[in-house]
């Protein structure tokens, strides 16, 4: 059976260098603090923003202008229609609840 890990982005922004430590430790890779240290530290959202910035980020769609937008929390019910967040819901609902995510919460709301 494959064992999978799930990682919550609410989570990395609350506890990144547990949660990424969590990550490191479950693919079997050898780390020190320090290690997880620096690569919370070079993967801070902003230093992301500007290096996207300046050399470009190959995983930006095409149609998109940028890939990292705000990296706020919760921050999606401001850019997402109602329509479209009523999608999210009926679509990955389920999920969304196996992961403790409220279906009531802002970004779900109209």
């Amino acid at each position: 059976e494959l064992e999978v890990l799930v990682i919550r982005y609410e989570d990395l922004k609350t506890n990144p260098e547990q949660e990424f430590a969590r990550a490191v430790r479950f693919l079997e890779l050898p780390f020190s603090d320090d290690d997880v240290a620096r690569a919370v530290e070079f993967s801070e959202f902003e230093k992301l923003k500007a290096q996207e910035a300046e050399h470009g980020f190959r995983e930006r769609l095409m149609l998109s202008s940028q890939f990292f937008r705000s990296g706020q929390v919760g921050d999606g019910h401001h850019i997402l229609t109602p329509e479209q967040q009523q999608r999210i819901v009926s679509v990955h609902g389920e999920t969304m609840q196996a992961l403790d995510y409220h279906l009531l919460s802002p970004l779900f709301i109209e």
